[in-house]
């Protein structure tokens, strides 16, 4: 397990925005901005953090303080009741070993963010960026509220860097020895995967 101690705890920098500890990355959008369910296209990643392992608590207060800066010392019930917190819980929203017991949150940017490597210099290499490495960013932490049904604090991305390599993020749990069976010696032709094609119109609305 790699282990990052001098980047284990997240810092309020002087300018407001937050640096936080190292977390994994997860789906980067770093390079090419992409459009999520149909909303504007944006630069995004999913980080995730180790509570065992780093300090959230400066994120967390400044949560805190967003939220009492849009919303006032005692926000109403009504918005209470509908408010969105940007710490999710991998092991409750995520069937991923990889999210097991940890604190993950998706971070967005309509602008490019800038990213360096581990010794600080511009990284164009998009190859370098992929689900598992290890990063850590500057985020700006904000409180939104819209039309009064989604409420919530956010952080937005702002720059990124790359510490390190890390093991791969998979989509799927299985192994390629789980999937497939010994097939030496095996005297079988491959199968005819022909079938049978009807019309259907009502396929058009899922792809």
């Amino acid at each position: 397990m790699t282990n990052f101690r001098r980047f284990n705890k997240a810092e309020m920098l002087e300018d407001g925005r937050i640096r936080t500890p190292w977390f994994r990355c997860d789906h980067p959008q770093i390079f090419e901005p992409r459009s999520f369910k149909g909303q504007p296209e944006k630069y995004s990643v999913i980080m995730l953090f180790d509570e065992e392992q780093v300090d959230l608590s400066v994120m967390r207060e400044a949560a805190k303080k967003a939220l009492t800066e849009k919303f006032g010392s005692k926000i109403p019930k009504q918005i209470k009741a509908t408010l969105k917190s940007p710490f999710r819980h991998g092991s409750e929203e995520r069937d991923s070993e990889d999210y097991e017991g940890k604190i993950f949150m998706r971070c967005s940017s309509d602008f490019q963010p800038g990213i360096v490597g581990p010794k600080g210099k511009t990284l164009t290499d998009e190859t370098a960026v992929y689900r598992g490495c290890y990063m850590r960013a500057t985020l700006e932490c904000y409180a939104y509220s819209y039309e009064n049904v989604s409420n919530g604090v956010g952080f937005g991305l702002r720059t990124l860097q790359l510490l390190a390599d890390g093991p791969p993020i998979l989509s799927t749990k299985s192994t390629a020895e789980d999937d497939f069976e010994d097939v030496t010696g095996s005297e079988d032709e491959p199968a005819n995967n022909e079938t049978e094609v009807e019309d259907n119109d009502d396929l058009d609305d899922l792809f």
